[in-house]
């Protein structure tokens, strides 16, 4: 399989009107500096790569980047580490790590999936699954199944995270699959949730 570039990864989510964290390429460490102060301090950077799968076991993704001489740094050693890759700026979402994916299954079709995100999704492995089309309380359920359903709901005084607009952007996912028969595989890994938005703010798309 294949992963789309940036560009056509951002095309399909604006067709499907899946939120997501704007991303800047930056081909200077001077521009780099320039687009961090564009969003706002702190920052993410990282390679819009189509080879690198998992980027923060290769050193690809720095976050927290809260002045300029840690972004000119951070340029300087992602262009020389990987000099052919694309460098991006991205603002620092704050919220819990959500994943939500997806995988074409030869026997059941579309089958959507939402956890628990972030770097340690494969050892945490809590997450639930649906076999597309999915309505908005399917969503819900799949919210409510997981172990850490608690944590989204706003435990030990934490706000709860925004489910009408998580539940949305899992039904957008299964409407994705289920019309775009190219792509073979969705990871939106992590999605950003706080009590006010929900962001993709790293994509993965497979055809």
């Amino acid at each position: 399989m294949v992963m789309l570039s940036f560009d056509e990864s951002k095309a399909l989510l604006d067709q499907y009107g899946i939120a997501h964290s704007k991303i800047y390429v930056a081909k200077s460490a001077k521009e780099a500096v320039e687009l961090s102060k564009k969003v706002g301090f702190p920052v993410v950077m990282k390679l819009a790569s189509t080879k690198i799968l998992h980027k923060t076991d290769v050193g690809a993704v720095k976050v927290w980047l809260d002045d300029e001489h840690a972004v000119t740094s951070t340029y300087d050693y992602m262009s020389k580490k990987f000099p052919s890759e694309p460098i991006v700026v991205q603002r620092m979402a704050k919220g819990a790590q959500i994943i939500i994916g997806a995988k074409r299954d030869p026997q059941f079709g579309p089958v959507v999936l939402f956890g628990i995100g972030g770097i340690f999704v494969e050892i945490i492995q809590d997450v639930s699954m649906r076999v597309a089309p999915l309505t908005r309380e399917d969503a819900f359920e799949m919210m409510h199944e997981i172990k850490a359903a608690k944590f989204l709901q706003g435990a030990r005084g934490r706000k709860p995270v925004n489910s009408d607009k998580l539940a949305d952007m899992i039904v957008r996912v299964s409407n994705l699959m289920l019309k775009e028969k190219k792509i073979q595989e969705i990871d939106f890994n992590p999605v950003i949730a706080n009590d006010n938005e929900v962001l993709a703010v790293d994509v993965r798309m497979m055809v």
